[in-house]
């Protein structure tokens, strides 16, 4: 990392496919399953692990992307990460950064209207007035 970019604190996003049942699942790194493999076969406990990584949710958010799990499967996903990465199985020739400007675009429109309906609600107007 470049020493001007300072970290969000957030990892990227891994890229995504619907697996065989059709199920949205994060792509595997092969490294990782498999580390996962050998701490299994030698008795590692996988929630153990987790227990480890309590305090650094993003990192084991991006843990369980590189590990393969199902996008509705991650624990501590915002709203926006998993509707990102829903989105991302639909389109995956679109960047995370176009996706996630879609999602929020969505975000706004929808709270712009229940805006609207709570306004005219509160100061006894029509909605159609708000426009």
């Amino acid at each position: 990392m470049s020493k001007d970019k300072i970290w969000n604190g957030k990892f990227p996003m891994q890229p995504q496919h619907v697996d065989r049942y059709g199920i949205h699942r994060f792509r595997s790194n092969a490294v990782v399953a498999e580390l996962i493999r050998h701490f299994r076969a030698n008795g590692g406990d996988y929630n153990a692990l987790a227990s480890m990584f309590h305090d650094r949710a993003a990192h084991w958010q991006q843990f369980n992307q590189l590990h393969g799990y199902s996008v509705s499967g991650i624990p501590n996903m915002s709203r926006e990460d998993y509707a990102v990465a829903d989105k991302a199985c639909e389109s995956p020739e679109k960047s995370e950064a176009e996706l996630r400007v879609e999602v929020l675009e969505e975000v706004l429109t929808d709270v712009k209207l229940h805006a609207r309906k709570l306004a005219a609600a509160l100061f006894a107007i029509c909605e159609e007035d708000l426009k």
